[in-house]
């Protein structure tokens, strides 16, 4: 038997065999960070099964649930738009025969009647300018009223003092006599 001897790092190799010193790692290593060795064999070690990836990230498989029900649900309201859509251009269509048959039946009565309905509109717009009108005349109205009473109000503090004219009075009595002439 061949003779063992100790080599500095403490291994035992025996006499004319060279071994590679075997470093053993306290940290484990994850399988994602080995690089492949260029063989086919290694590299399939190297991928992670479906099981192992969903047991590493459930938050992807949480949120791709997430997905799935959002797509769904878009599906489906795309299809209530579909039908939506279907039954207002079947109601429109329905709607649009019966005016035309009414219309057929009722033609020469409708173009009789157009002018009435036309006045009736212009009457309406016409009588809606006449009350908008009728609020400015009024705002018009006591706006030139108080201006007339800061006139007499401003007169009356100019003729008081008889001997000395106040330039607040006389600036007083001319902003009034302006907003009285408007």
């Amino acid at each position: 038997m061949a003779e063992l001897r100790q080599v500095p790092g403490g291994r035992e190799t025996p006499q004319g065999e060279l071994q590679p010193e075997v470093v053993e790692d306290k940290v484990p290593r994850s399988p994602v960070t080995e690089e492949p060795q260029g063989d086919e064999s290694n590299s399939s070690e190297a991928k992670l099964s479906p099981v192992e990836e969903e047991e590493l990230d459930p938050r992807i498989q949480e949120e791709l649930e997430h997905l799935n029900q959002a797509s769904e649900e878009i599906n489906q309201v795309e299809l209530q738009l579909d039908e939506a859509r279907t039954t207002y251009r079947r109601i429109l269509q329905e709607s649009a025969r019966k005016l035309n048959t009414q219309g057929s039946h009722l033609g020469s009565c409708i173009e009789k009647a157009r002018p009435y309905y036309e006045a009736r509109r212009l009457a309406k717009e016409a009588q809606q300018e006449t009350q908008k009108a009728a609020l400015r005349y009024e705002r018009a109205v006591s706006m030139h009223n108080a201006a007339r009473e800061m006139v007499f109000v401003a007169e009356q503090g100019v003729m008081a003092d008889k001997n000395r004219l106040d330039p607040t009075w006389q600036e007083m009595l001319n902003h009034a006599t302006c907003k009285a002439q408007l």
